[in-house]
Order: structure tokens, then C-alpha cells, then sequence
């Protein structure tokens, strides 16, 4: 099963990204914040990776860094 890491601040987004993700056969991750984003992607190694570049903290530039 292909696997997506979803990195967003808004809940909304999150659950409705992860919800289509997951309904589509792919197995859904979601992180809140850059430094969770960074954990759950060294946890999981997902194949795809959906990012928002304005995160609070750390950032999804720096994230990608």
C-alpha cells in the first residue's frame, strides 16, 4: 500500500486530506507541525509527501531542508 504524510496546521485540511487519502487506498499519515512532520516521515518513509509551506516553528522550507 502506497503511503502519503500529510503536514498541515489547519485540522480541517488534515482530516479532510486524510479521509480522501485513506477512502483512495492509500494508507494516511498527518502531522500538525513541522517538528511532528519530521518524526512521523523518519517513522513511516512515505512515498509521497503533502506539504504547507506556512507552518508555525519550523516551517515546511525547513522541513524539506
Amino acid at each position: 500500500m502506497k503511503s502519503v504524510l500529510v503536514i498541515d496546521d489547519d485540522p480541517l485540511i488534515r482530516k479532510t486530506l486524510t479521509s480522501y487519502l485513506s477512502k483512495k487506498g492509500f494508507e494516511a499519515v498527518a502531522a500538525e507541525d513541522g517538528e511532528e512532520g519530521i518524526q512521523k516521515y523518519e517513522e513511516h518513509i512515505p512515498d509521497l509527501v503533502i506539504l504547507d509551506i506556512r507552518l508555525p516553528d519550523v516551517d515546511g522550507l525547513e522541513v524539506l531542508g
